[in-house]
């Protein structure tokens, strides 16, 4: 069966020997992808019950196994999961990596590449790429802020305004499914590559906050 985390007693009710259950089928299989469903779903089980701490190490497991099979089924799922709990324990470096793991993770298992995206695709898109991306942002934003020294404040907001462009092409890519919005990007010059006197203001809308991101010459 599953194990809890050392020294805790697992949540109660049908869930948890459910879980216990599928963890135990996916060792039989011997099979990686399945390890991670199981641990990923116990890991959010722990995170409803508020147990964060055991809930992060579940989901650590999960993406360890998730990163031994080749099929990588998860998506941006499990470390945009990891990065919401270390989060929420104030590990923010932590979840900053994790963030950029479900960004890189984003679109791998869905349908677009080939001409049409499903709208099981599309609804991923929105719930799951869409929260990496805005959660990446998130973090770069309270780290530039956090940041004593002028230069490295610099270079995370503009992280941070790079991340969001690359959600710009990310969305239009979704509706679309085309690599169009990329072959014309191809083609533009970067902000910081125009020429003369400019203002560009991004408008991040996080969970919590509205923050204005400029760029000015």
């Amino acid at each position: 069966l599953a194990e809890a985390p050392a020294g805790d007693r697992p949540p109660p009710g049908d869930a948890h020997r459910w879980l216990s259950g599928a963890l135990a089928d996916a060792d039989l299989a011997d099979s990686a992808a399945l390890r991670a469903d199981a641990h990923g779903a116990l890991g959010a089980l722990y995170a409803a019950d508020g147990r964060l701490a055991e809930a992060a190490a579940l989901t650590d497991r999960a993406l360890a196994q998730a990163r031994r099979s080749e099929a990588a089924r998860s998506g941006p799922r499990l470390p945009l999961q990891a990065g919401r709990l270390r989060r929420q324990l104030g590990e923010l470096a932590r979840a900053l990596a994790h963030y950029e793991e479900a960004v890189a993770r984003g679109g791998v298992p869905r349908a677009a590449a080939s001409g049409r995206a499903t709208p099981a695709a599309r609804r991923a898109f929105e719930t799951e790429d869409a929260a990496a991306y805005r959660g990446l942002v998130d973090l770069l934003l309270l780290r530039a802020a956090s940041r004593p020294d002028d230069a490295q404040r610099r270079a995370d907001l503009r992280e941070a305004q790079a991340v969001l462009e690359r959600f710009r092409v990310a969305e239009l890519r979704d509706h679309f499914a085309d690599d169009c919005v990329d072959r014309n990007r191809a083609r533009r010059k970067r902000v910081d590559e125009a020429a003369g006197r400019f203002l560009v203001v991004y408008t991040v809308l996080i969970e919590d906050r509205l923050e204005l991101l400029d760029y000015r010459r």
